[in-house]
């Protein structure tokens, strides 16, 4: 289920919690997002002073309007960019939220480690710089 502070931009308002359909994060909704017009107008007003934004979206289509709409203190950040490699995209935004003060859970992001690894597992320390 989305978290309550998940303002869509491709469902009107009055429609956000009429169906379970557009409670959840998934396909058919982030199609209907792709195949919707952006209400956009009607989604910036709700933006809070000191928010952090992400964009969730295949490309940072709404960034720069973003930008430009919201006020200096809110954070705008994208996870995807078609110019970009993703990972290095992805992980910079994980950064700039740490950098808002926030927790990113970042160890789901990989599976878990069994200990203890082979003996033929390579040091990782001449790879860091």
């Amino acid at each position: 289920k989305r978290s309550s502070k998940w303002i869509s931009t491709s469902i009107p308002r009055t429609k956000w919690f009429t169906s379970t359909s557009n409670q959840l994060s998934s396909a058919d909704y982030h199609t209907q997002s792709i195949l919707n017009k952006v209400l956009f107008s009607q989604t910036t007003e709700l933006i809070p002073s000191n928010a952090v934004v992400i964009e969730i979206a295949p490309d940072d289509v709404l960034h720069y309007i973003l930008t430009s709409s919201l006020p200096l203190n809110v954070t705008n950040l994208v996870l995807t960019r078609q110019t970009d490699k993703n990972i290095n995209t992805i992980l910079q935004g994980i950064g700039k939220l740490y950098n808002c003060g926030l927790q990113p859970q970042v160890a789901n992001l990989y599976p878990p480690v069994e200990f203890p690894v082979s003996r033929g597992t390579p040091m990782i320390s001449p790879s860091i710089r």
